[in-house]
């Protein structure tokens, strides 16, 4: 209590002291701390430098929600004041670190990126210090809101490398700053990417610079400081995925630091060497060290043995992990089981190693897998373990252990399942006795469930089976028209003489030629929302053919009239909206839409289950478009996070608008981009599918036969392993094909399957609720026949191996597409006449009737 009234007297030794006893003795949630609280805001508030000093390094020093709720605006305050001297807005911002740390939730930081900004330009290099720590706090929660402040670290790190207006008082044994350079460099790396070229081309200077600045020299304290920055600009090189050839000297300068005396310095190369071979570039040029690498294996420092140990196994794959290397480690093992005594240490890591790789030895003598179950029974009592709770591991002991009183019946329990006949699937065999190309109504079906739109639809398709009910209005399901209308005649067919109506958008949206939307092709199934009028084929009561005809005629008289009085001009497409979405499947970065007015283009970077993509929306006139609005319609297994597109695009600019997505879990289902704007009095809007498809988070690996065969085997049989027979294939060479399936991020696997016409390929997919999974697949051909083949698809999750069959499937048939009517021009065209038919067949045909009557 002394102490606390302390903080109130008005003389600097008293008050320090209550300042100090306070700061030592209490804690965030002392009672007494809310007796101070009016006299320390007050100092704080007030004229005194020093006393504001002595308060904000309590308040730093405490922290607590209360300070935090009571001080935070005062402290910010303080900070971006002109009128402190930097002392006092150093001690303020470190003050705000530390209350927006503790509670964030309640130190009010929004639109604090203009002010950040300005305090990064900030000439003296001790508040710079300490308010670039606090932006490395607000970053780590929220970059989106601080955007501004990249190209502004980028300059302070310009200004730290050349040295310029750098006091003396902060340079250490030559180096400018070196806490402010990798504070700086840690902020950077919380932004996705650096997307403006020049910034970009202003940081890789920088880094390279630093890259070639930096070496080993005798004085340690000059060590420690420059490779503080070295190793934190490596990480950064890392985060920006550079170049290949900046990437080769970052290896090549580890390669030389893990093969100095200095121990620190070689742990820090072997650990930063791991982390670069998350970079798939360098992975060959990691394995140059190799020799080094493994001479580490040998050091003394236990910690450098780790890090190298660490390093091999994550450089280990087919080309330097032979089979021989396997049968050695596994014989060495066995051979350490027969010794009389041996290190509980070495019978787990035995156990592990045979439990691998003990069926390389099978037809060794003493080897066989009941000698070595044997024998690692014998020695698993001399080791120590603790007891287990999980609940499975439990179970499976219970299980094994049951297993194990089997006797004589153990080895017929263990054996491997024969290989049944294949049966062909009832459901296959009907398919086949269809007239209709199962493939392509399978294709048609899974297109149209990928789209959504409202429309009015007539139908006259023969049904199944029987003869039809009673004529009445009801709900169809129609694909919806995410391009213009000639792209909606390129992709979708007529259907058995289907006629199709459209209806045109609201005035809110471009509206295509009206005749054209109006006769448009169309599938008959797709999202419900459409009005329908059923098939009367085969019915001979005209009467009722001109009731439906009429109250056909009836709901188009209020479609008719609203796209007359709508004011809404239409937009044709520059290219094909299709073959661009198909396009940027394949790839990550080009042309989505283009029209004469805008152009919107794509660049995306997918690693795992993220994928960061940015819309680039490009004003191609001299007038600004206005009323600008992208709203993501995601699918439940995306979740997607688009920041904030302006309203206003200027002439001949360009904005660049970033798009977060995370992979939830395996579909097929796509996301949809609802794009609109404003040129003068025309309004456009488009509906647009995003290439966040299903092939961009999968990453390709290569799998060796001693590790496909038994993953194969394991997966055995629905729902992890699915097989179907798909005709309507395109005909392609075997060579097009791995081509196309390494198009797709599945690595083709050669010499796994004996047969010359067949393919093997393996992918991991990343999700968040199936994390890196393998899959596995296999094509078999047939050379005399190239529209069939066979396709097996198996991973460790049902509903991923379901998706990814039909994934490929999608992209292996073959949909007949006609021929690409010539654009007409802009006077309405008469309708097309259906084809003669049969006097009862045309009376009794509502799309004929209609088409009469317009």
């Amino acid at each position: 209590m002394e102490a606390v009234s302390l903080i109130s007297a008005p003389k600097y030794p008293e008050k320090q002291v209550g300042y100090i006893v306070t700061s030592c003795l209490l804690n965030e949630n002392h009672d007494f701390l809310r007796l101070a609280i009016n006299t320390v805001r007050n100092d704080i508030i007030g004229r005194n430098e020093t006393f504001q000093c002595l308060a904000l390094t309590l308040v730093g020093n405490i922290g607590g929600r209360e300070f935090a709720e009571s001080l935070a605006p005062d402290v910010q305050k303080l900070l971006i004041s002109s009128s402190c001297r930097p002392l006092v807005r150093k001690k303020a911002a470190l003050c705000l670190l530390r209350l927006y740390r503790k509670n964030p939730d309640v130190v009010n930081v929004d639109g604090w990126s203009d002010r950040m900004a300005q305090l990064l330009d900030e000439r003296d290099l001790g508040v710079l210090t300490s308010s670039m720590s606090l932006l490395v706090a607000l970053v780590s929660n929220n970059h989106e809101a601080y955007w501004g402040c990249l190209p502004k670290c980028v300059k302070i790190l310009e200004r730290l490398a050349r040295n310029q207006d750098v006091p003396q008082e902060y340079t250490y044994y030559g180096i400018p700053s070196p806490w402010l350079q990798v504070k700086t460099m840690r902020a950077l790396q919380y932004f996705p990417t650096v997307e403006d070229p020049n910034t970009r081309r202003s940081l890789f200077e920088v880094l390279q610079r630093i890259l070639m600045g930096t070496d080993v020299v005798k004085n340690v304290n000059k060590n420690n400081a420059s490779h503080a920055v070295l190793f934190e600009a490596l990480a950064l090189v890392m985060h920006l995925d550079a170049e290949k050839e900046m990437m080769s000297q970052c290896v090549a300068l580890l390669g030389k630091f893990i093969a100095v005396r200095e121990p620190n310095i070689r742990y820090l190369g072997l650990e930063n060497m791991t982390r670069m071979l998350m970079v798939t570039d360098v992975q060959d040029i990691i394995k140059r060290h190799q020799a080094q690498i493994i001479t580490s294996l040998k050091d003394p420092d236990i910690s450098i043995r780790r890090r190298a140990l660490d390093l091999l196994y994550g450089m280990c794959d087919v080309s330097n992990a032979k089979d021989s290397r396997r049968i050695v480690t596994a014989l060495k093992a066995r051979e350490y089981l027969d010794k009389p005594a041996i290190h509980e240490t070495m019978v787990k890591v035995s156990a592990y190693i045979l439990g691998e790789y003990s069926h390389l030895l099978a037809r060794r003598p003493g080897c066989s897998p009941k000698e070595i179950f044997h024998i690692i029974h014998e020695k698993l009592p001399t080791v120590s373990y603790e007891s287990c709770i999980d609940a499975e591991i439990q179970q499976r002991a219970v299980e094994y252990h049951a297993l194990s009183m089997k006797g004589a019946a153990l080895m017929d329990i263990l054996a491997e399942m024969p290989k049944f006949p294949e049966r062909q699937s009832s459901l296959i065999k009907k398919a086949e006795e269809s007239e209709a190309d199962t493939a392509e109504q399978s294709a048609i079906k899974l297109r149209a469930q990928q789209h959504t739109s409202n429309a009015l639809v007539v139908t006259d398709q023969r049904p199944a089976n029987g003869t039809p009910p009673v004529s009445q209005l009801g709900i169809v399901k129609v694909p919806s028209m995410t391009t213009d209308q000639s792209t909606a005649e390129q992709e979708l067919p007529h259907l058995n003489g289907a006629l199709t109506v459209v209806d045109p958008q609201p005035p809110s949206t471009p509206s295509p030629d009206l005749l054209g939307d109006l006769l448009g092709p169309l599938a008959i199934e797709g999202p419900s929302g459409a009005l329908a009028i059923a098939p009367v084929e085969e019915q001979t009561n005209t009467v009722r053919c001109l009731r439906q005809v009429l109250l056909l005629i009836a709901a188009l008289v209020p479609v008719l009239l609203t796209v007359r009085s709508s004011s809404i001009a239409t937009e044709m497409p520059i290219g094909d909206i299709a073959e661009r979405f198909h396009a940027l499947c394949m790839k990550d970065s080009g042309v989505l839409y283009e029209d004469p007015y805008i152009q919107i283009g794509i660049k995306a970077e997918w690693r795992a289950h993220h994928g960061r993509v940015v819309l680039f929306l490009g004003n191609k006139n001299t007038a600004p478009l206005f009323s600008v609005q992208a709203v993501i319609l995601p699918p439940s297994h995306l979740k997607m996070e688009l920041s904030l597109v302006p309203e206003t695009i200027p002439p001949r600019a360009q904005v660049q608008c970033p798009l977060e997505v995370i992979n939830l879990k395996p579909s097929r289902d796509l996301a949809v981009l609802d794009f609109s704007y404003k040129f003068g009095t025309h309004v456009v809007n488009v509906k647009l599918r995003l290439p966040a498809v299903l092939n961009k988070f999968l990453q390709p690996i290569t799998v060796s036969p001693e590790e496909f065969f038994p993953q194969w085997r394991s997966l055995s049989g629905p729902p992890l392993k699915l097989q179907e027979v798909v005709r309507g294939v395109r005909p392609m060479p075997l060579a097009e094909m791995a081509s196309l399936f390494n198009s797709l991020h599945l690595m083709v696997c050669p010499g796994l399957d004996p047969n010359a016409n067949n393919l093997v390929a393996s992918t991991t997919f990343y999700s968040e609720s199936t994390r890196a999974m393998l899959c596995l697949i296999r094509i078999e051909t047939d050379p005399a026949d190239r529209t069939q083949l066979r396709m097996t698809v198996a991973s460790g999750d049902p509903t991923l191996t379901f998706e990814l069959k039909e994934f490929i499937k999608e992209q292996l048939v073959f949909i007949p597409v006609p021929p690409r009517a010539p654009v007409p021009a802009p006077a309405p065209a008469p309708p097309q006449a259906l084809p003669p038919t049969s006097p009862p067949t045309a009376i009794s045909d509502p799309g004929a009737l209609l088409a009469g009557l317009l």
